[in-house]
C-alpha cells in the first residue's frame, strides 16, 4: 500500500506505475528480481462522464425500380426471421442505441406489406415478403418508441460522389426525402445527420453539407 500524495502525481491523468522487486540470490550483486506494471487513472477532481451515442443502422440496397416496382424479392429474406435486418433489429431492441435508418428502406418495407409485385426475367408475379415486411414493421415502431430515431438522406447515396458530379440538388432531394422514415414510423425523427461513404468527405462536400444543416456522425 501506498499512499497517493507519496507518488508524486502532479495533474490529472493516468499513470504508468511499475513494483520492482530487488535483492541478491546468494552472494551475488543486487539486482531486478521482478517488475510488474500497470496504470493507475489520478483525477482528484470529479470529472463529467463523456456522453457517448451507439449508432444502429438498418440500412440496405435499394430494391426498386424509378417506376417503384421491385427488381427482386431479396429484400423479404432480409426482413424475415433469422435474416439480416431481423436479427439486426433483434439485437437492438431493448438497448440503449440511436437508431439510424435509411428511408427508402422503411418505405420499401411499408410497399411491400400493402402488397407488392416483383419483376422478374420471366414476367411479374406476386412478392413472398408481405407478412415478414409487415411483422418487421410493426417490431420497429415498437422497439423506436421511446428511442431516438436518425433518418439517413434517402437511400443512403455517396454524398461525396453525388457533389463531385455536381450533383448537389440531388443531395438536397435525398435529404429532404428523410421525413418519409417519419409517415412510416408513425413518430418524430431527426433528419439533421448524415454519414458520407466511408466516413470521410471533402472540403467541398463538407460546405454543402454545413450550408444545408447537416451535423456530420
Amino acid at each position: 500500500d501506498v499512499p497517493v500524495d507519496t507518488l508524486g502525481l502532479t495533474t490529472p491523468g493516468v499513470y504508468a506505475i511499475g513494483v520492482e522487486a530487488r535483492g541478491r540470490r546468494d552472494d551475488g550483486p543486487r539486482r531486478r528480481l521482478g517488475l510488474t506494471k500497470t496504470f493507475v487513472p489520478w483525477l482528484p477532481e470529479p470529472v463529467a462522464p463523456t456522453r457517448v451515442t451507439w449508432l444502429w443502422p438498418l440500412v440496405s440496397e435499394p430494391r426498386r425500380g424509378a417506376d417503384g416496382q421491385f427488381l427482386g424479392d431479396e429484400l423479404a429474406g432480409e426482413l424475415a426471421p433469422g435474416g439480416r435486418l431481423s436479427e439486426l433489429l433483434d439485437a437492438g431492441t431493448g438497448q440503449p442505441v440511436t437508431w439510424v435508418v435509411d428511408p427508402e428502406l422503411l418505405a420499401a418495407a411499408a410497399d411491400m406489406a400493402d402488397g407488392y409485385r416483383v419483376r422478374t426475367r420471366s414476367g411479374v408475379r406476386t412478392g413472398s415478403g408481405e407478412g415478414a415486411a409487415s411483422g418487421w414493421l410493426d417490431r420497429l415502431r415498437s422497439a423506436t418508441r421511446a428511442a431516438q430515431v436518425v433518418a439517413l438522406p434517402y437511400a443512403d447515396p455517396d454524398l461525396v460522389a453525388l457533389v463531385r458530379a455536381g450533383r448537389a440538388t440531388d443531395v438536397a432531394a435525398a435529404r429532404a426525402a428523410a421525413a418519409v422514415a417519419a409517415d412510416v414510423l408513425g413518430r418524430p425523427v431527426a433528419t439533421d445527420v448524415v454519414w458520407p461513404e466511408g466516413g470521410q468527405a471533402d472540403l467541398a462536400t463538407l460546405e454543402q453539407l454545413r450550408e444545408s444543416g447537416a451535423r456530420l456522425a
